[in-house]
């Protein structure tokens, strides 16, 4: 379906024009619905405009077009009862414009402004809509809503609506072209993913991507919509899509070491769904698992023959590149398919715009799950409600995206399965949950559930960041936003903004990231900010988050003094950040407002717990007290110097206790700052919200006088995936 040209009270009922599709409008008492489209004579395609007097138990139905192109005018109010009906007067394949008035109970119908047909019906009309009945229409409808009148409705002068045709897919479907593509019950009525590439005409459609006839095994190649409707990709079961490929022909190298011919070098491989061990040389290849590749020749230890050992799906080896290729697609929806096991990224492209991931998995690429490169920039991408797992480098990487959104994701142990020492792959060294690099705008990162990436030890700052903005430099007006996730037990940083420049993050909960033990500039914490090459790090500001544990609280600082590199109004506000192993806050060369290096950082209004040695570094001094630490950086005396009194944090209860002393220990921020997390939510399907409202709390959580609460309940998403949760962030007062 198309967007609504002029937002009224209009309602899409259905997704994808089938099988009950529509809009709804609300108009004034009286007046009319217009409808233009061309008819359609075969089969049962026929428009269906629905008066509502009651409820929808009860109701006055105008059935349009069908094999006698006629009209009928009916009722229902527990059987149906027809009030008038005349065939004959819209001919196949002729435009024609139908205008249905009500006024009152009297209900006429005009065809090209020639009045066909009138009927009373005993109920005064209130609502007006137009449905297409079982999808089968298939041309464009144009429809209209005015007043008694005759003109326009307030707010709705006119809405067109594309009725997409929809095609079918299997692996090993064997229909010549998309127009035999019409169903997936058997292979023959089913397109290949072969015939899918190469068909052209398929934009603004719906392909039914069926799992019927087993994995998709190649690149699939999207098609294009258009700005009145996407393309788009709807999952029938499971269906996936994977650049791995089956390798047979097994035959015995040595002792218990196999050998089967692969030409492409994998650079994963999977035995019967177990991820395979790589090893350097056939001498190491000593366990169950364990694999080398070298000169066209895969090497796998088995116990006996793999062609009949493994069988379930047997051993695969990555072979494709990138499965599904998105350069230069605009205007496309994947729903509910599940691309996995790239020799490179499992979703790549350039200059991909407004297209959308919804309910899709992303698992066990060699680089990234969804990787999005660059030639101009990208345009309206949206990931919801998918999992993103096991990727190599990074869950989700943009390159130069104006506004990326990323929201109710499930983004684990990306960075982590493939880590070794040295590292296979040099983009290995650079890994995270989410991440957007280069200059940037808009990206919006919210509620997602976004944990343990990175691998398990680690000796960089860059192995395994949670969300991650990496010179990802936004413009003023033009913020990123970082909002509402939960962002747990990632190897290095929480979220990082590395010489990045604007951006909002508020109402995050952080927990036990930045869990390597490092010291110096490249640190990680809970949450940073640095400068370094020219970069500066400028204007991001954190409000009202909670950071729990982890090496250091907060850092922010320039990695190099160079010339001109600065670190500059950033500022901390109203967060929650205790239980570290190091300090609290960690603020350097230019975070320490030093004048040459930075200036004008602001952190105050925060609860940084209990005073302790070494607390607070400051000018690479370590501070013991907030008072000497105070004195020293001319900040602000407003924050909490006491344990924050978080419910329970051992059962991961990190809202505030009755009494705790971070209630109306904030600053007003105003808006968009004023929503923050309720108790009882639970990422990514179902987070919940408070206002702030008289004097501003601090941390994520406002309190909201919680009895008791569960502690956060966060699910793997494949439990959740086929649920739906629109409108997730629900407002409750305090």
């Amino acid at each position: 379906m198309t967007d609504i040209i002029y937002q009224a009270p209009v309602t899409q009922l259905g997704s994808y024009s089938q099988p009950w599709s529509g809009y709804e409008y609300e108009p004034p008492a009286d007046g009319s619905i217009e409808i233009t489209y061309t008819p359609e004579s075969a089969g049962d395609k026929y428009i269906e405009a629905f008066f509502r007097y009651v409820l929808w138990n009860s109701f006055v139905q105008v059935l349009i077009g069908g094999t006698t192109g006629g009209l009928w005018i009916k009722y229902f109010d527990g059987g149906w009862n027809t009030v008038s009906t005349i065939a004959g007067v819209l001919t196949d394949g002729v435009s024609a414009t139908i205008r249905i008035t009500y006024v009152g109970t009297s209900i006429k119908v005009y065809v090209n402004t020639v009045e066909q047909l009138t009927g009373t019906v005993d109920y005064n009309l209130t609502t007006a809509y137009a449905r297409v009945q079982h999808g089968l229409v298939t041309n464009d409808i144009e429809l209209r809503w005015y007043t008694a009148g005759g003109v326009p409705a307030i707010g709705l002068q006119s809405y067109n609506f594309t009725i997409k045709k929809t095609y079918y897919m299997r692996a090993d479907g064997t229909a010549a072209n998309k127009e035999a593509a019409t169903s997936d019950a058997q292979a023959s009525t089913s397109m290949s993913l072969a015939t899918h590439n190469s068909e052209s005409g398929l934009g603004s459609c719906n392909i039914v991507v069926s799992d019927a006839g087993g994995v998709y095994r190649g690149t699939l190649a999207p098609k294009s919509g258009d700005a009145t409707a996407d393309t788009t990709y709807i999952a029938s079961g499971s269906p996936i899509f994977s650049g791995a490929a089956l390798v047979s022909g097994w035959t015995l190298h040595a002792g218990s070491v196999w050998k089967a011919t692969v030409t492409t070098e994998p650079q994963q491989v999977w035995i019967d769904g177990a991820f395979g061990d790589r090893k350097t040389s056939i001498a190491n290849c000593v366990n169950a698992l364990d694999w080398y590749w070298a000169a066209n020749v895969l090497y796998l230890y088995a116990a006996s023959d793999p062609d009949t050992l493994y069988t379930t799906p047997g051993v695969e080896g990555g072979s494709i590149s990138d499965v599904l290729d998105v350069t230069g697609l605009v205007y496309a929806t994947f729903d509910g398919i599940t691309v996995e096991k790239a020799n490179h990224h499992n979703v790549f492209g350039y200059d991909a715009q407004h297209v959308t991931f919804s309910n899709c998995t992303l698992q066990w690429a060699w680089h990234s799950g969804a990787g999005f490169g660059k030639t101009t920039h990208n345009d309206y991408v949206t990931f919801e409600d998918c999992i993103v797992r096991y990727n190599a480098v990074n869950g989700i990487f943009s390159n130069t995206s104006t506004h990326l959104t990323i929201r109710r994701c499930e983004v684990y142990e990306n960075g982590r399965h493939q880590y070794a020492n040295p590292d296979w792959s040099a983009d290995h060294q650079w890994t995270s949950g989410l991440k957007i690099w280069d200059a940037s705008n808009n990206a919006l990162f919210e509620y997602n559930y976004v944990h343990d990436n990175g691998p398990l030890v680690t000796e960089d700052i860059n192995l395994g960041n949670g969300i991650w903005l990496d010179f990802a430099n936004a413009t003023a007006g033009n913020e990123h936003v970082v909002r509402y996730n939960y962002i747990k037990d990632n190897a290095a940083c929480g979220i990082y903004c590395e010489g990045n420049q604007y951006s909002l993050c508020y109402g995050n909960l952080l927990v036990d990231n930045a869990k390597c033990a490092q010291s110096g500039v490249w640190s990680v914490a809970q949450m940073r900010v640095d400068a370094r090459d020219g970069s500066d790090g400028q204007y991001n500001w954190f409000y009202n988050n909670t950071a729990y544990g982890g090496l250091y609280g907060i850092i922010c600082l320039t990695t190099n003094q160079v010339a001109g590199t600065e670190v500059k109004y950033n500022r901390w506000r109203n967060n929650i950040v205790v239980e570290t192993t190091l300090a609290r806050l960690y603020a350097d060369t230019g975070g320490d407002n030093d004048g040459v290096n930075g200036t004008g950082n602001v952190y105050n209004a925060n609860c940084f717990g209990a005073q302790a040695a070494g607390f607070i570094n400051w000018n690479a001094t370590a501070y013991a007290t907030y008072d000497a630490w105070l004195a020293a950086s001319s900040q602000l005396d407003n924050n909490v110097e006491v344990d924050p009194s978080f419910q329970d944090a051992g059962s991961d209860q990190y809202w505030l206790k009755t009494g705790s002393p971070c209630i109306d220990a904030g600053v007003n921020l105003g808006s968009p700052y004023n929503v923050g997390l309720g108790y009882d939510s639970v990422w990514p399907s179902a987070v919940t919200a408070v206002n702030q409202s008289g004097a501003w709390d601090l941390g994520a959580y406002p309190y909201s006088n919680p009895q008791g609460g569960t502690g956060i309940t966060s699910r793997y998403r494949h439990f959740l995936r086929r649920k739906r949760h629109h409108g997730i962030l629900r407002e409750r007062s305090r």
